[in-house]
């Protein structure tokens, strides 16, 4: 069961100071401390502070919903990546058609390769990012600390000026990162991620959420009991309702998924639990919610080895409309990312063979409701790697599909073992 932060939890979460805000207020009972706090570095160029809400979900127009479908490339680029692991992590279209990437931290490119900044520090690793209603980036992870790791959260410009940066608790006690964000059509954050603890009775591992209003103070924070054992992922529909994704594992070590459907306050609305309402485990890899409150998820069944990825579609509420194996879709690999398409589809990205094969090119992949294949593109990569995948993909109102992730140029040879060389990729498929 969730529990609410209080004052005395040693938590990842800081008291830095009472969170005032113009959102929604914390459930009754709750406490406003025990919560991050925000540094703001600019005032000039902060979010509207008015209680306004500001629409900053992607359109859903399908006017704007291109008729000819053809999932051909538009352009692509390779660029140098930032850090030893490579290639981008997440990708958007800032309001002046320039790109952010999330690669280490926080860049931003031309459509050309041309990077123009880079906001990167040895001490941080950031894996999400969204834009705000200006169009700016937000960027989540986790940084190196005194005592071990703990969540980051940043607001950045165009011209990369920092916003604001939420602040966290460095415990000796807990080891913190955060691991997906979100953010729903008033500008408010949903931060999820996964805490290790030294404190006694504590599980080994457990996930959070932590909601923020449009200006990075925290509204309320949730920690979970049961011990989580892959980073947890989080996505809204267009009510501000929260859809959290955790892996757990039971008693004898079998791995399952746990949905959590919650309302814009905090409060358990639903749940889904793979091994009860899909009868199997599962590994989570990547989930998304549409503005109605659809839900896609896709896992893997770790008790066989080598089981081709399963894509599960659920209804508002958790009920499952359909699963499918990747295998009967015909093209979908190693999922690694997943985004609903405006116009009425699904977007997978991913790789080749995480077993002993060790190949594989980056594809992404256009799926219908039905789980009937669109098109399916495939990157060409200078050489065939587990590590060339498309890890992130950002769906635009048109239904093209811009995409981000890992090639592999080639091989060194450290220690008598080979070592990939990696570089990033970025690009965009037609609709």
């Amino acid at each position: 069961m969730p529990r609410r932060l209080a004052a005395s939890a040693i938590a990842c979460l800081i008291a830095c100071g009472q969170s005032s805000s113009s959102g929604s207020a914390p459930e009754a009972g709750s406490s406003s401390t025990g919560l991050p706090s925000t540094d703001s570095s600019s005032s000039s160029d902060g979010a509207d502070e008015s209680t306004t809400a500001v629409d900053t979900a992607d359109t859903w127009d399908q006017s704007q919903c291109s008729e000819v479908i053809t999932g051909q490339p538009d352009w692509s680029s390779t660029v140098v990546t930032t850090v030893a692991v490579g290639g981008g992590q997440a990708i958007a279209r800032g309001v002046d058609g320039d790109l952010f990437v999330v690669d280490g931290c926080l860049s931003r490119w031309e459509e050309d390769g041309l990077r123009q900044w880079l906001v990167s520090d040895p001490s941080w690793t950031c894996n999400s990012m969204v834009l705000d209603a200006q169009g700016h980036p937000i960027v989540a992870g986790h940084s190196l600390a005194a005592y071990g790791r703990v969540p980051l959260l940043h607001s950045y410009d165009a011209e990369r000026e920092l916003k604001w940066k939420a602040t966290f608790e460095d415990s000796p006690l807990t080891d913190d990162v955060a691991t997906d964000l979100a953010i729903d059509r008033w500008g408010e954050l949903v931060l999820v991620g996964r805490r290790s603890t030294d404190e006694p009775g504590e599980a080994p591992d457990q996930s959070w959420v932590t909601k923020f209003d449009e200006n990075g103070q925290a509204l309320w924070s949730l920690s979970f009991d049961e011990g989580v054992s892959a980073p947890p992922k989080v996505a809204v529909d267009g009510d501000g309702g929260i859809v959290h994704a955790e892996q757990r594992r039971t008693d004898n070590g079998i791995e399952y998924v746990v949905l959590l459907g919650l309302d814009a306050q905090g409060k358990e609305v639903w749940s889904w639990d793979s091994l009860v309402d899909l009868g199997s485990p599962l590994r989570l890899l990547a989930m998304d919610a549409d503005p109605q409150g659809e839900v896609v998820l896709a896992g893997r069944d770790p008790t066989p080895p080598h089981q081709p990825d399963l894509i599960v579609l659920l209804g508002r509420g958790g009920n499952v409309r359909w699963s499918r194996s990747s295998i009967d879709i015909g093209w979908l690999e190693t999922i690694a990312t997943v985004a609903f398409d405006p116009c009425g589809s699904i977007v997978f990205g991913g790789g080749g063979d995480l077993g002993p094969r060790n190949w594989g090119q980056p594809w992404i992949a256009k799926v219908d409701r039905q789980a009937e294949l669109r098109w399916g593109h495939y990157v060409a990569v200078p050489l065939v790697s587990q590590f060339a995948q498309i890890q992130g993909v950002r769906v635009e109102p048109d239904g093209g599909v811009l995409a981000t992730g890992t090639r592999v140029i080639a091989e060194q040879i450290i220690d008598e073992e080979p070592v990939p060389v990696l570089e990033s990729w970025m690009g965009r498929v037609l609709p």
